[in-house]
């Protein structure tokens, strides 16, 4: 579910980690309410329980707050592309106006509760842009503009977006915010703490037993009975993998001679790229995504980061760049909520793509409702009962499709003497295929590179420094160690510390 061995802090991202920690589990007992993974959406859903008078038990296999709410780029939004008029076409008007409310609450709810906990997280409410880059997108712009105006929602076309690289109209939000995600997860977490409400590190959910007795099963072989449980991970479990599509992008910081125009702009071109300045004035770019598949090649996407950055602030000078894995649905709308109608034991978060801060605090708010039996007017929209297996069918011959290649496609291997420190690769040592890591001492780190929770075979990340399973996104660190799931063990290690000689 959420993690393999001792896992320290992911790389990359902008924010700096929650400043508590925690211990971990080493008991069995018993609750009402157990929270696998201490994420953005599990902080922030123990945090609506416990003000309903819940004492919610939240497990980590990592860091609290140090998953992937730190690769983030803080960023709450309303305005999701061309999303609004796409659902008006698809699914009429009632549907199109409860995606913009449900997201417009979670704002809100964002900025109240900053405002209670006086959570000093650079909040700030900010227009979000739409850039057209040619005439094709102008008229997208505009079709989206007109689902704007029926719905009554607060945007409207622009002659001239603030940023110096087109001069074609742009489509404006206003109202929009960033934050710094990982401090407003540091005061949720400390109100936590200071209510008692138990929270764990380096503890490991390998299992979910469901029925009468709901457990969530422990690496350590320890239990947690809990009457109702809630799977937070980035990528939670298998059975819904036929419903979950990985992505991967990159992101980077790049500091700028002069600090450009407030707000989060978002370009139109295939792929997509968005930018916002930091609170210091440095610039945060992402985009490029991709779906994840034996083709996706992380040190393509950075550079790919860095040439757009060149053609468009040509003045910008890298800090940082890391990559993040995005998890969307077969039909792009959430999931949150029971993972089956009318069952009150196990319930889901995930598939937010992009939008994980603001459907995300959508996500919680409809699991913390449906927990204490509050109505919420929006779960219909989230529901996991919503597929249907003939709607599932093509995306259960697509992910199986995907499954096979990941197990049969292989790489050529590379020398391992080849291999220079700071290099990861997949060699044949003694006729055994091996994922190789020569670290910048000349250590030498060797793993089975088949991946724990299907069999894929990974591939080696040179922006992040990870081994990566191209099937399901599970992520491990060199020395096998599990960074992200659904993987729930680590690799096998071949060989680990050998000095070269």
């Amino acid at each position: 579910m959420n993690g393999g061995g001792m896992v320290m802090d992911r790389p990359g991202g902008p924010w700096k980690p929650v400043d508590q920690t925690f211990p971990a589990l080493s008991h069995t007992l018993d609750t009402e309410v157990c929270i696998v993974g201490g994420g953005f959406i599990g902080i922030v859903t123990a945090y609506l329980l416990a003000r309903r008078g819940y004492r919610p038990v939240v497990v980590e296999a990592g860091r609290i707050g140090c998953g992937a709410v730190r690769m983030s780029t803080g960023t709450a939004l309303s305005q999701h592309r061309l999303r609004s008029a796409h659902l008006w076409k698809r699914h009429g008007e009632s549907v199109a106006r409860a995606y913009y409310d449900v997201h417009e609450d979670a704002l809100s709810w964002l900025e109240r509760t900053c405002r209670r906990l006086d959570a000093r997280c650079d909040l700030k409410r900010t227009p979000s842009w739409l850039l057209a880059e040619n005439v094709d997108h102008v008229q997208q712009l505009e079709e989206e503009a007109e689902a704007y105006f029926k719905l009554g929602m607060d945007g409207r076309m622009a002659d001239k977006p603030p940023v110096p690289f087109t001069g074609l109209p742009a489509l404006k939000m206003n109202d929009q915010i960033q934050l710094d995600p990982v401090r407003f997860c540091s005061k949720l977490v400390r109100w936590l703490s200071l209510e008692n409400i138990q929270l764990y590190e380096q503890t490991r959910a390998v299992d979910i037993v469901r029925g009468k007795h709901p457990s969530v099963v422990l690496e350590n072989g320890k239990m947690i009975r809990a009457r109702h449980i809630v799977c937070a991970t980035h990528y939670p479990l298998q059975h819904l993998s036929s419903r979950l599509q990985l992505e991967r992008a990159a992101a980077g910081v790049f500091t700028m001679p002069e600090t450009m125009e407030e707000g989060i702009f978002t370009t139109l071109s295939d792929p997509s790229w968005a930018f916002r300045s930091l609170s210091d004035g440095k610039l945060l770019v992402s985009g490029g995504a991709e779906r994840v598949s034996r083709k996706t090649d992380p040190h393509v996407l950075r550079d790919e980061l860095r040439r757009w950055v060149k053609e468009h602030f040509p003045e910008a000078a890298e800090e940082k760049i890391w990559t993040l894995q995005q998890v969307r649905t077969s039909d792009r709308m959430p999931l949150a909520g029971p993972v089956e109608a009318g069952k009150k034991d196990l319930y889901t978060a995930t598939g937010f793509g992009p939008w994980g801060l603001s459907g995300g605090v959508a996500g919680a708010q409809m699991i913390a409702d449906h927990i204490s039996g509050m109505r919420n007017r929006w779960s219909y929209l989230f529901t996991p009962a919503r597929f249907e297996a003939k709607q599932e069918l093509p995306n259960v011959v697509r992910h199986a499709a995907s499954y096979v290649k990941g197990r049969i496609q292989r790489r050529e291997c590379q020398s391992l003497e080849d291999l220079q420190p700071g290099e990861g690769a997949l060699v044949r040592q003694e006729g055994i295929r091996t994922g190789a890591y020569r670290g910048e001492n000349g250590d030498l780190y060797m793993v089975n590179p088949e991946c724990t929770h299907a069999g894929c075979e990974v591939q080696w990340n040179r922006v992040n420094t990870t081994w990566d399973c191209p099937c399901h996104g599970s992520c491990f660190d060199v020395e096998g160690n599990v960074l992200e799931g659904p993987a729930v063990k680590p690799l096998e290690r071949f060989y680990t510390m050998e000095k070269r000689k």
